[in-house]
């Protein structure tokens, strides 16, 4: 029976491990393909430059060119630098290519040399500038003009009056001829012959060719010469029968204003200048210069009427005013300041003074009483003393 188990079981395992297949063994994972190294990025080509445009100047016109030169000139002027001025206007001169502008230049150029004391050159100038302008009569009178001038003041006053004389027939309703006429006044006031002189003056004043603002010149050139003769009174007297202000501009009205003022002032009419000037400055139309200036006249006359706060007030109200340029007087302010700061310490000099004097006083005072108590203390004590020594016999 045992065997017989024994050999059922032998063939049943034996059928079990037939049935069974074997396991196999798991296939060998296959090593990854290697990566293949990713190819080299080939270099970008370069860019080319792409050709800039050459930058070119903006070409300035002939009129900014000269300008330019002829405002450098200017600027030189006001600083003292008159060689540099000179070149400038040499510049401006090339670059003009218009007769006006040359004429300009040339007559500021004129100028600058009699500025320098260079008159016979300015001369030269001038004449070289009247060989060139045959056909201009405008530019030939100003030019000849501009040489009577320069004669009269290098004293050669026949060859201006020559030259002046050929201006005053040129053009009687301009202000070229004008300037020509008041200047052979002033060659004649310069002879002394003041009849001459005034025959000038007063064919500019009264003759209607001329606009109304050139006939004020002639009566203020008129007036001028009767004040520097110390004939006031009839200075004045001329003014207000020439001085109509209804057709002049502003600027014209108030040199009247102050014309007027200044003959006032030297006839000690103080109350009437100020009045001048209180009218002026109720016109319209000032621009800042004339108020400052109105301003600062109106506290001249104060200053010479020794009200000195007023002055100062006026002076502070001219410092104030906007753009006062030229008509504030800058010097005159520290003037009256100086004026006020004196008479401020002469104040307090008299003021401690009198302190000093009425402390002084005070304390005599004091010691007066006190005096008079010590006195009437001793008197006192010596009654007490002597009805005591009575008491006692």
């Amino acid at each position: 029976m045992k065997k017989f188990t024994a050999l059922f079981l032998l063939s049943v395992g034996t059928a079990v491990l037939t049935a069974a297949p074997a396991k196999t063994a798991a296939p060998a994972k296959t090593a990854a393909p290697a990566k293949t190294a990713a190819p080299a990025k080939t270099a970008a080509p370069a860019k080319t430059a792409v050709p800039q445009k050459p930058v070119v100047p903006e070409k300035k016109q002939p009129f900014e060119l000269w300008m330019t030169a002829q405002s450098q000139a200017l600027e030189c002027i006001e600083k003292k630098q008159y060689d540099e001025a000179l070149k400038f206007f040499d510049q401006a001169e090339k670059e003009a290519n218009r007769g006006t502008w040359k004429n300009y230049t040339l007559y500021e150029k004129a100028n600058l040399l009699v500025k320098m004391g260079r008159s016979s050159e300015a001369l030269d100038l001038l004449r070289a500038k009247v060989s060139r302008d045959r056909n201009t009569s405008y530019h030939r009178a100003r030019t000849a003009l501009m040489r009577g001038n320069i004669l009269t003041d290098t004293g050669k006053y026949d060859e201006a009056a020559e030259e002046l004389k050929s201006v005053a027939r040129f053009n009687m309703n301009n202000w070229v001829a004008a300037d020509a006429l008041l200047a052979l006044g002033r060659i004649s006031e310069l002879k002394n012959d003041f009849a001459g002189a005034s025959k000038y003056y007063r064919e500019v004043a009264g003759d209607e060719k001329f606009l109304p603002g050139i006939r004020s010149r002639g009566v203020e050139a008129e007036v001028r010469m009767l004040e520097k003769r110390k004939e006031f009174s009839q200075a004045l007297a001329f003014l207000d029968a020439n001085g109509a202000i209804d057709q002049l501009p502003t600027d014209r009205v108030l040199d009247l204003a102050f014309l007027r003022s200044d003959l006032q002032i030297a006839l000690k009419d103080l109350p009437g200048a100020r009045a001048t000037l209180d009218k002026a400055m109720a016109l319209p139309g000032k621009t800042g210069p004339w108020h400052a200036a109105l301003l600062t006249r109106m506290a001249k006359i104060s200053c010479l009427q020794k009200r000195y706060q007023e002055s100062q007030n006026l002076m502070r109200r001219a410092r104030a005013v906007r753009g006062h340029a030229w008509g504030y007087d800058r010097e005159f302010h520290k003037q009256i300041d100086r004026i006020i700061a004196q008479q401020n310490r002469e104040r307090a000099i008299r003021e401690r003074k009198v302190r000093l004097e009425r402390e002084r006083k005070a304390k005599l005072e004091r010691q007066r009483k006190a005096r008079q108590e010590r006195e009437r203390r001793a008197r006192l004590e010596r009654e007490r003393k002597a009805k005591k020594n009575t008491e006692k016999k």
